[in-house]
C-alpha cells in the first residue's frame, strides 16, 4: 500500500485530502453518468474500451503518486501496479460483452425475454460495465492510504451521515409523491389497480363494504386486504386518490430507516447509509411506487421494521409489524412464520418463535380456507390462474409440488425466471453481497415459491407489486453478505474495506437504476405534465353527477371511483376483466346495463389495460346500444348519458370518426352498427344534404 509522507504541512495535507475526495466524487458521478449512457459501451469496440481503460490506469495512478504521495517518478510504478488490481472485475465485461455479441450474431433471441426493454440484449453489458466499474472504484478506495473507515467515524460525520440518510428519505418522498400525484392528474394512472383500492377505501370511510363494481367482487374476495380498513380514518379527512399515492411513498421511503439503523450495527455508519440510499434507488421498489397504489406495497417498510425490533429483541414491537404486515394481503402472514422461525433458531426463542411460527401458519391457512371462500362467494380461489399445472386447489398445487418435484424445479429454472432473479438481485453488488448472506434469504422461501412457481408472467416481473415481500428479506440479506464481504478482505490488510463495500452496492445500484429503472424504461416523466387534453378532461368529469352510475375507459376512472357503480368499460355492457369469470368476454346482461347512467370515454388515447384494437372493438360495440346520447364531444372525450336523442349523437360521431386525424379509435359506423341503427346514419346524410 502507498504511504504518504510525512513531511507535509498539516493544512497542506488536508487540502490534498481534500483534492482526493472531490477526485472520487467526480469518479463516482462519472459511473452514474455512463451507466445512463448504456449503448455506448455495447456499440464501442474493443480496441477503444481497452484504450480508454488504459489511459485511465494511467492518468489514475499518476494522479495517485503527484498529489497525495507527491513523488511522481517513484510512486507512480507502485500505484500502477497496485491499481491494476482493481481492474481485474472487468473480466466479466469483456465476457458479457463477447457472449451478447455471440448471441446477437446467432440470432438466439429467447421469447420469454420481456418485449418492453426494447435493447435488453444489451443489458447484461450494461450491467456488466456498471458493476465493473463499481468493483473498480471500491478496490481504489480500499488502495488508499488513508482509513476511510475511521475517518468517517468520527461523532461529526456520524451526525451528517444520519442526517443525509434522513435527508434522502424526505427527497425520495417528495420527489415519488409529487411524481405518483403529477402521473394520476394527467390521466395516466388506471382503473387497474388504482380505481379499485380507491373504490374500496372510499366505501370503508363511509362505514361500507361495497361490491367492487370495478372489479366486479368483493375485494376481501379477491385479495385479503384488511389493512385497508386502518388506512379509512384518514381517508375520511382526505377523501381523493391522491391520499393513497402519498401515503404509499411515505411508506416506502420510511423503509430506508430500519435498512440503515440494522446496517450500521453490522458494519459501519457510511456503509449502512450507502445501502439505506442503495434501497431508495432499488428498481423494483420504484416499480412499486410508480404503478398506482397497492396495499402490498406497507408490508415493505412493516416487514423492515419487524426484523429491525428482532435483532434489537424487542419482540413485541416486531410482533405488532408483523401482524400489521399480515394484514396487508393473503399469503402474508407467512412473513410471521418465516420470522417465528428465525427467532427460534438464531435467537433461540423456542417458545416464542414456535408460538409465532403456528400464528402465521394457521392465519395463512384461516385466509384461503374460510376468509377468502367466504367473501368470494366459493371455495375456489380467485387467483390460481398460472398454478393449474399443479392443481386446481391450494391443497393439490401443495401436494403435487412435494410428489412432482420435476415440475417445480422446470418452473424454476426457467429462462424468465433466472432473468427475473437476476434483475432483483443484480442492484445489490452484482448478487455477491445477497450470495454471502444466502441462507438469510430461505426466510423468504415461501414467497420466492408463490412468484417462481406460477406460470404467469406478472408475479415474475420487476415491474409489478409482486416483489413488495421479497425486498425486506433481500436487503437483510444484503446487509448479512456485506458484514462478511468486508469480513472476507480482512487478511488482505487494506484500508476503508467496510466503507468499499458500500460504495459498491450503491453504485451497482446506480447502474441497475439507470439501466431498467422505471424511469429508464416505462415511465416518461415528461408525460405527466399537465396539458390542454388533461385540463379539459377534468372539465368535463364535473359534468356527471357526484351520485351518478358511471362507466369509464381505465385511464379516466381513477377519477370517478368515489360513487357505489363505477365500471371500468366496457362493463357492464360487455364483461371483461370483470367479476369471477375475470377472462372471459361476453355480453353484459340488459339488467346490469340498465344501471348506468353516464359512460365518458377517451377516443384519442389507448390504455395498458387492452389494446387500441379491442378498444375500437368494445367503442363499436356500445354505438349500437340507443339507449345512450352523445351529450359532448371535446377534443377526443365522448360523454354519453342514458336518454336524449341517440340520432344526433351518432350523427356527430361520424364526422368526427371519419375527419379526426388524432383520434386512436377509428369506427366505421356503416359496418359497425346493426340494420336496425344503420337508418339514423342515413338521417344524417339528409342533414348534411338540406344544410348544403
Amino acid at each position: 500500500m502507498i504511504k504518504a509522507t510525512k513531511v507535509l504541512p498539516k493544512k497542506i495535507a488536508k487540502n490534498e485530502n481534500t483534492k482526493l475526495h472531490v477526485l472520487l466524487a467526480a469518479l463516482i458521478i462519472s459511473i452514474a453518468a455512463a451507466a445512463v449512457q448504456k449503448s455506448a459501451f455495447a456499440t464501442t469496440s474493443y480496441a477503444f474500451v481497452l484504450t480508454a481503460v488504459a489511459a485511465v490506469w494511467i492518468i489514475y495512478s499518476a494522479a495517485i503518486a503527484k498529489f497525495l504521495v507527491h513523488d511522481l517518478n517513484h510512486a507512480f510504478w507502485k500505484a500502477l501496479v497496485l491499481d491494476s488490481l482493481t481492474y481485474l472485475p472487468m473480466l466479466p465485461l469483456f465476457l458479457a460483452k463477447a457472449a451478447t455479441e455471440f448471441i446477437i450474431a446467432k440470432g438466439g433471441i429467447n421469447q420469454t425475454i420481456p418485449a418492453n426493454y426494447a435493447g435488453f440484449l444489451q443489458l447484461p453489458i450494461v450491467l456488466a460495465f456498471g458493476t465493473a466499474l463499481a468493483a473498480n472504484i471500491a478496490g481504489k478506495i480500499m488502495l488508499l492510504p488513508k482509513n476511510l473507515d475511521h475517518t468517517l467515524g468520527t461523532y461529526n460525520f456520524h451526525k451528517k451521515i444520519k442526517i443525509a440518510v434522513l435527508a434522502s428519505v424526505i427527497i425520495y418522498f417528495l420527489f415519488f409523491s409529487i411524481i405518483t400525484v403529477m402521473r394520476h392528474s394527467s390521466f395516466n394512472s388506471t382503473a387497474y389497480d388504482l380505481a379499485i383500492f380507491d373504490q374500496t377505501t372510499w366505501g370503508y370511510s363511509n362505514g361500507e363494504i361495497l361490491l367492487n363494481t370495478v372489479r366486479g367482487i368483493n375485494l376481501l374476495g379477491d385479495h385479503m386486504h384488511p389493512i385497508l380498513f386502518l388506512i379509512a380514518p384518514l381517508y375520511k379527512v382526505f377523501p381523493m386518490p391522491e391520499t393513497l399515492l402519498v401515503l404509499q411513498s411515505l411508506a416506502l421511503a420510511l423503509g430506508a430507516l430500519p435498512i440503515f439503523w440494522i446496517a450500521r450495527k453490522r458494519i459501519n455508519t457510511t456503509g449502512a447509509a450507502m445501502i439505506a440510499v442503495s434501497y431508495l434507488l432499488y428498481p423494483s421498489l420504484q416499480y412499486i411506487n410508480m404503478f398506482d397504489f397497492h396495499p402490498e406495497a406497507f408490508a415493505i417498510p412493516l416487514l423492515l421494521f419487524a426484523i429491525y425490533f428482532i435483532e434489537e429483541r424487542k419482540y413485541a414491537a416486531a410482533a405488532a409489524m408483523l401482524i400489521l404486515t399480515g394484514l396487508s394481503k393473503e399469503h402474508f402472514p407467512l412473513a410471521m412464520a418465516s420470522l417465528g422461525a428465525y427467532i427460534f433458531l438464531a435467537h433461540k426463542k423456542r417458545k416464542l418463535g414456535a408460538a409465532m411460527a403456528i400464528i402465521g401458519l394457521v392465519w395463512f391457512i384461516a385466509n384461503f380456507k374460510f376468509l377468502l371462500p367466504y367473501f368470494y362467494g366459493e371455495a375456489a380461489y380467485a387467483h390460481l390462474r398460472g398454478y393449474e399445472y399443479l392443481g386446481n386447489t391450494l391443497t393439490e398445487a401443495v401436494k403435487n409440488a412435494i410428489l412432482h418435484p420435476q415440475l417445480v424445479v422446470g418452473q424454476i429454472i426457467a429462462p424468465d425466471k433466472l432473468i427475473y432473479l437476476a434483475l432483483l438481485l443484480i442492484p445489490l453488488a452484482a448478487t455477491l453481497a445477497v450470495l454471502m448472506g444466502a441462507h438469510y434469504m430461505l426466510l423468504a422461501a415461501p414467497f420466492l415459491a408463490i412468484n417462481l412457481l406460477r406460470g404467469q408472467d406478472l408475479t415474475t416481473a420487476a415491474l409489478y407489486q409482486h416483489n413488495a415481500e421479497l425486498i425486506p428479506f433481500i436487503y437483510f440479506a444484503a446487509i448479512i453478505g456485506a458484514k462478511r464481504m468486508a469480513k472476507l478482505l480482512s487478511p488482505l490488510k487494506l484500508n476503508s474495506k467496510k466503507t468499499a463495500v458500500g460504495v459498491f452496492i450503491i453504485l451497482t445500484t446506480i447502474t441497475a437504476a439507470a439501466a431498467y429503472g422505471p424511469f429508464a424504461t416505462i415511465y416518461d416523466v415528461k408525460q405527466f405534465f399537465p396539458k390542454e387534453h388533461a385540463k379539459l378532461g377534468k372539465l368535463l368529469l364535473k359534468e356527471i353527477p357526484i351520485g351518478a352510475s358511471v362507466s369509464a375507459d381505465p385511464l379516466l376512472l381513477p377519477h370517478l371511483a368515489h360513487r357505489k357503480e363505477a365500471y371500468m368499460f366496457p362493463n357492464p355492457f360487455i364483461t371483461f376483466m370483470y367479476g369471477k369469470e375475470f377472462w372471459k368476454l361476453q355480453n353484459g346482461t340488459k339488467e346490469r346495463q340498465s344501471k348506468v347512467d353516464y359512460v365518458m370515454l377517451d377516443l384519442s388515447r389507448a390504455s395498458p389495460s387492452y389494446s387500441a384494437e379491442l378498444y375500437t372493438g368494445f367503442v363499436a360495440e356500445f354505438l349500437n346500444n340507443n339507449d345512450y346520447s352523445l351529450l359532448k364531444l371535446q377534443d377526443g372525450y365522448a360523454l354519453f348519458r342514458k336518454g336524449g336523442s341517440y340520432a344526433d349523437g351518432l350523427c356527430t360521431l361520424n364526422v368526427y370518426f371519419k375527419d379526426s386525424t388524432a383520434s386512436v379509435v377509428k369506427v366505421d359506423l356503416q359496418n359497425a352498427l346493426s340494420n336496425e341503427n344503420k337508418v339514423y346514419l342515413k338521417d344524417c346524410k339528409a342533414l348534411v344534404a338540406s344544410a348544403k
